[in-house]
């Protein structure tokens, strides 16, 4: 996955590869026999989606891996995923950032530069009415709509499925 991953397929990959290695991490400076052995790795990957008029939509997708206790003390693999809103980036930004990289682009094209309280380019154009970390915190909630209702997202056999009526 590139630095900063384009289209929805290349964001979610790069969050699932963050997701698998957290709790790959977790798990390998976890001791075996403890009984709070990690159960989800989170990760979070940001993205450019260009639009079919050419806009570019930057979101943030989380992905939550690992294993959840089920009913009857079973085990279940979950792969959950949750997506932030979107919002365009100015044309001139759009323009140059495939070459000179998400910060760059920013700073050459708008004299936006990287805050060190990492509340991103976001926070600055919307006055401080939201930021890069209530972006990123959205796409977690999102993700963790599926981790807390497994039931209605998993099933313990693959013969299960949902009903409409």
């Amino acid at each position: 996955v590139r630095d900063q991953p384009i289209g929805l397929e290349e964001t979610l990959l790069g969050a699932e590869n963050r997701a698998k290695g957290a709790l790959l991490h977790a798990t390998a400076a976890s001791p075996s026999s403890s009984s709070s052995a990690p159960c989800m790795g989170v990760g979070l990957e940001s993205g450019i989606i260009i639009l079919n008029n050419g806009m570019h939509l930057d979101v943030c997708i989380c992905v939550i891996v690992g294993q959840q206790q089920q009913q009857q003390q079973q085990q279940q693999q979950q792969r959950c995923v949750g997506m932030s809103s979107g919002w365009i980036l100015p044309p001139a930004v759009s323009e140059v950032f495939e070459q000179k990289g998400y910060n760059e682009a920013f700073a050459s094209a708008t004299n936006i530069h990287p805050d060190e309280k990492g509340q991103g380019v976001l926070h600055h154009l919307s006055s401080g009415r939201t930021s890069r970390v209530e972006q990123t915190m959205e796409s977690v909630n999102m993700a963790l709509l599926q981790w807390t209702n497994p039931s209605l997202y998993y099933y313990a056999s693959s013969s299960s499925s949902l009903h409409h009526h």
